[in-house]
């Protein structure tokens, strides 16, 4: 079966697809066609990193995202009833047996349509003050492809620029740094483990780096 938004792909290398967000000078207006079959492409391509699978082919990424989306629920139909679900209550962590598969970033990501939206508006955003340098900072990052859209960004401000991601998911941590790097240089991002709900973090992170943009 064919991916829902086939019809937008373009059947080009995912960091290629990166490169050509980044140049200003491609107008999010004059080619606003084009744009979005771009940013579909790489929000597709990007879940199919993320799913592992192996082919770019958009009906191999759909099935695959189905599949995993019927597992998930059926994963969540078991603990809702069995022990699994009130044995991670008594210990108080909302989190535990958690996966990476079933991570809050990826229900978001397999949602192609509303994640190129949002790539969209945070990669060809102009509301953020660069001067002289742009600092772009991710709260949560998941996956990491709005850390992915953010650089995008600081590219396109045509200035120096430099991303984090954070996030307290260590299996997100290592998989989005693996799949980043193979889209943009060490000199742009970095992907760091941290739980943003530790006292003092926010208000460090807000009043002590000269954030440009924040997502």
């Amino acid at each position: 079966m064919e991916h829902p938004f086939a019809k937008y792909y373009l059947d080009r290398p995912l960091r290629s697809l990166v490169d050509e967000l980044s140049d200003r000078k491609l107008d999010v207006n004059r080619h606003r066609e084009h744009v979005n079959k771009v940013v579909m492409s790489v929000v597709i391509q990007y879940l199919g990193q993320c799913l592992k699978v192996p082919s770019r082919d958009p009906r191999e990424i759909g099935k695959k995202t189905r599949e995993r989306k019927a597992a998930i629920k059926e994963k969540r139909i078991r603990e809702n009833f069995g022990q699994k679900m009130v044995e991670n209550a008594l210990k108080g962590d909302e989190h535990s047996g958690r996966t990476h598969d079933d991570s809050p970033g990826l229900h978001c990501l397999m949602d192609t349509a509303a994640s190129a939206a949002l790539f969209k508006e945070v990669a060809f955003t102009d509301r953020f003050v660069a001067p002289g340098q742009f600092f772009g900072i991710d709260l949560g990052s998941g996956t990491g492809i709005l850390t992915l859209a953010t650089a995008i960004a600081g590219r396109r401000s045509g200035v120096q620029s430099y991303t984090v991601g954070l996030d307290r998911e260590t299996d997100s941590v290592r998989q989005s740094t693996e799949i980043l790097s193979r889209l943009l240089s060490q000199r742009e991002f970095i992907i760091q483990a941290a739980d943003i709900r530790m006292p003092g973090l926010l208000n460090a992170v807000f009043n002590g780096l000269p954030l440009s943009m924040w997502v």
